[in-house]
């Protein structure tokens, strides 16, 4: 009577099994690289001052990205059935928070001449997510 609709339909196991693969990997890697970066930022005072923020807070935002980053990995692990959406979301969230500090805080002729660059780039990354995130059935149809 129900019909259950899943939360990410894919018709080819093996396309799911790729964009999986390749979504661990990078997520694991984004976990690893903010769990250094937060270490390093809480060591490294004197570079950190040329930061936006303080120490303390970039430690802690980065801390935040380093946990959300793990739970994207761990679940696309256990291949539930949202890992695929959540963590290609989070990519795109955690890209357009870069972009968006890069826009607000930047200070030097040479970071204000690559924002353009930076944004096409940004833009590049962003559509590889959002390409994984679309269900397969949605980009058929197109």
């Amino acid at each position: 009577m129900f019909m259950t609709i899943q939360s990410f339909p894919h018709d080819n196991k093996a396309e799911s099994a790729s964009n999986s693969g390749c979504m661990i990997f990078i997520s694991g890697i984004l976990a690893v690289y903010q769990t250094i970066f937060a270490f390093l930022v809480l060591q490294q005072t004197d570079i950190v001052m040329k930061l936006a923020f303080r120490a303390e807070v970039q430690a802690v935002i980065a801390g935040f990205w380093a946990a959300m980053f793990m739970i994207a990995t761990v679940t696309l692990v256990r291949h539930k059935p949202y890992a695929l959406r959540y963590s290609g979301w989070l990519l795109i969230t955690f890209v357009v928070y870069n972009l968006l500090k890069m826009f607000v805080f930047a200070q030097a002729d040479y970071d204000r001449n690559r924002l353009a660059i930076l944004t096409i780039l940004s833009a590049a990354i962003i559509i590889v997510p959002l390409l994984l995130v679309l269900p397969t059935k949605a980009r058929n149809q197109e």
